[in-house]
C-alpha cells in the first residue's frame, strides 16, 4: 500500500473552514489591538456516504464549531470578535447558504464521464 496519498477533498474543505475562521479572528484582533492570548477551534464535521441509485454520494451534516478565546478583553469585545469572524469568513457564509456543487473532472485534457 502506498502511503503517499493526498488528503481527501472533504478533509481539505474542513481544514479550509478552520483556517478561514482563524485568519479572520487574528486579523480583527490585530487591527483592533485586542489582547488575545490564545484561540482554539474545535469542529465536528459529520459526513456520510449514501448510495443513491447505485452511485455513492457524500452527504454533509451540520457543522458544529466551538471556539475558545482567551485574553484580557471584555466579554462584549470577545463576542464582537466572534460575530466579525463569522460574518467575514467566506467559507462559513457558504455553509449558511449552501449551493449544489458542480464538479467536472479532466485528465490530460479528456473529460471523465459523470
Amino acid at each position: 500500500m502506498n502511503r503517499d496519498q493526498a488528503p481527501s477533498s472533504l478533509g481539505l474543505g474542513v481544514l479550509g473552514i478552520a483556517f478561514c475562521l482563524t485568519t479572520q479572528f487574528l486579523r480583527y484582533a490585530d487591527v483592533h489591538k485586542m489582547n488575545l492570548r490564545a484561540l482554539r477551534i474545535v469542529q465536528d464535521t459529520p459526513f456520510e456516504l449514501v448510495n443513491e441509485a447505485g452511485s455513492l454520494k457524500a452527504v454533509a451534516h451540520p457543522l458544529d464549531t466551538h471556539i475558545f478565546l482567551h485574553g484580557e478583553e471584555s466579554d462584549e469585545r470577545m463576542e464582537k470578535l466572534l460575530v466579525m469572524a463569522q460574518n467575514t469568513c467566506f467559507l462559513h457564509g457558504l455553509l449558511a447558504h449552501p449551493r449544489d456543487p458542480v464538479v467536472e473532472v479532466e485528465v490530460n485534457g479528456v473529460a471523465l464521464a459523470a
